[in-house]
């Protein structure tokens, strides 16, 4: 109940603010998610470090990157790993060089996805 609260105030609060309609529409797709599963993806607050071989480190052991969601990249990164499990790296958690750095590797990351 409390979390379909806070998206209740998530959603009034971007409908009444000055927040332009672009960045509210490129959220639904996020706000929907949390609905339906009442879940959000853990954000990773702490240190994590990503290999070339596309595996994560976090949690005391590594995880293998089955997907990189970009959409809103100017917040945050979706990582989705290969036990179906998801996390966040929020833009505001990190230095801004390392930040710049992971979207370099999810851009270069998507680009070899493609290719395979």
């Amino acid at each position: 109940m409390t979390q379909l609260t806070f998206g209740l105030l998530v959603v009034w609060a971007l409908l009444i603010s000055a927040l332009p309609l672009a960045p509210f529409c490129t959220l639904l797709p996020y706000l929907a998610l949390s609905f339906s599963c009442r879940c959000w993806p853990p954000a990773l607050g702490f240190f994590c470090h990503i290999n070339a071989r596309s595996q994560l480190w976090y949690n005391q052991g590594w995880h293998t990157i089955v997907n990189v969601d970009r959409r809103v990249y100017w917040w945050f990164i979706k990582l989705t790993l290969a036990d179906g499990s998801s996390c966040f790296i929020w833009r505001d958690a990190c230095r801004l060089e390392d930040y710049r750095a992971l979207q370099r590797w999810a851009v270069l990351w998507q680009a070899d996805a493609h290719d395979r």
